[in-house]
């Protein structure tokens, strides 16, 4: 059931992303700047609220963390560590879930919409929307 709900979050954001214009790195809020990899806090403070915040996913991300065993000292066992073959380690995958966001500015009238996506509180996509 996961699989299916990871999959169909990466369809309906795919279809999103192709569905505007084109993608900046920046935006222009009056005299500031916003860039990808602003934080919501950073864009807030630069553009003020947007006229339309939604959920629209979640993206899961894991990897895999190779912890290495320590000797009866609590050390880590150097010899073992410099010889890469012979390093025992205990394996582990730890999954991050992250929520993404849309928020949507009205920069004025005849201008065009901004929706900026967000990953887990990072700006990551500026896109272009209709003409307002």
């Amino acid at each position: 059931m996961k699989f299916t709900g990871c999959l169909l979050t990466s369809l309906l954001l795919l279809v999103f992303m192709h569905s505007t214009s084109y993608a900046d790195t920046n935006m222009r809020c009056g005299s500031k700047l916003i860039s990808v990899g602003d934080s919501k806090a950073e864009v807030l403070l630069k553009c003020g609220e947007p006229m339309l915040k939604e959920a629209i996913g979640q993206k899961e991300k894991s990897k895999r963390i190779d912890i290495p065993l320590t000797s009866d000292t609590g050390m880590i066992d150097s010899g073992a560590a410099s010889n890469k073959q012979n390093t025992a380690a205990v394996r582990r995958k730890e999954s991050v879930t992250k929520t993404i966001d849309q928020w949507t500015y009205n920069q004025g009238t005849g201008k065009l919409l901004k929706l900026l996506i967000f990953e887990g509180g990072e700006l990551v996509v500026i896109n272009t929307g209709d003409r307002t």
